[in-house]
């Protein structure tokens, strides 16, 4: 699985409010950590043209990714949350994180 394919399942999951699927017991901080510095060194937003760069940067696998990005998702719809994807209507997600704009 690729990270397009991650990404158009994470954004229907995210519309929803629900988790694609995501591990037993969730990602790691650590792996967390990877992907959200992936996504702000590849200009805070996952697209069809930074999603590759963004997964080989996480040094993740695609399940694992597509794991973070759920829980990114949830994390993200608590009022005090500090890290938050939001969808575009392009499909697109976009970081809003302590280094990538609020």
């Amino acid at each position: 699985m690729n990270i397009k394919h991650i990404l158009s399942l994470t954004s229907v999951a995210l519309l929803a409010g629900m988790a694609a699927h995501a591990e037993a017991h969730g990602p790691s901080q650590e792996q967390i950590d990877a992907l959200v510095a992936a996504i702000e060194a590849n200009g805070c937003v996952i697209n069809g043209e930074t999603a590759d760069a963004i997964l080989a940067a996480s040094a993740l696998e695609g399940s694992v990714a597509e794991s973070v990005l759920d829980a990114l998702g949830e994390a993200g719809e608590a009022a005090d949350a500090t890290i938050k994807l939001t969808r575009a209507e392009d499909g697109s997600l976009t970081l809003t994180s302590p280094n990538c704009g609020s």
